[in-house]
């Protein structure tokens, strides 16, 4: 299934699994056609996840992720390409980012999105209620990805805070 608006020459790319142009395309359509830049990376991510380019999909859905707002899929996105390749050399910007996307929900009171299923489009906020233990798990993630990084003490200091935020 290809939903629709995802190009032709991307389409092609797909069913004969050329990895690197799936990728490239889909970078290339990440500013115009969110919808067919995220489906070729999922595409890489879904069914070559242990191809070279695996990790470089996971960074790309995160970045889509990312410019649609839906930062904690963003994270997640993250989150797998750090937790699979711990050697990768983009694993420490891509941490910084998730320090990131975490001090946006404890700074910035953002609120949390659940992405519908097979909807690229259409989200639902999730109240704050519901979610307020999430932020402080999302430092978790980062201090067990690393327990002796250099984002480990500031990711814990956060977790703190954020608890004592949520206490009130």
């Amino acid at each position: 299934y290809v939903p629709r608006g995802v190009p032709k020459n991307l389409s092609d790319a797909i069913e004969n699994s050329e990895v690197a142009k799936v990728l490239e395309m889909a970078r290339k359509e990440r500013e115009n056609n969110t919808r067919a830049a995220l489906f070729g990376a999922n595409w890489v991510v879904d069914n070559k996840p242990h191809s070279k380019y695996a990790p470089d999909g996971y960074i790309l859905l995160g970045e889509i992720y990312e410019d649609m707002k839906l930062y904690s899929y963003a994270f997640k996105a993250y989150g797998e390409m750090v937790r699979r390749w711990p050697e990768h050399e983009k694993r420490q910007k891509i941490m910084e980012r998730q320090l990131a996307i975490a001090d946006k929900f404890k700074n910035e009171n953002l609120a949390y999105k659940w992405k519908l299923p097979y909807q690229d489009t259409l989200f639902i906020p999730i109240p704050r209620i519901f979610t307020h233990r999430r932020t402080p798990s999302l430092y978790g993630q980062i201090v067990t990805n690393a327990p002796f990084g250099p984002l480990a003490a500031e990711s814990q200091f956060k977790a703190g805070e954020t608890h004592e935020k949520a206490i009130g």
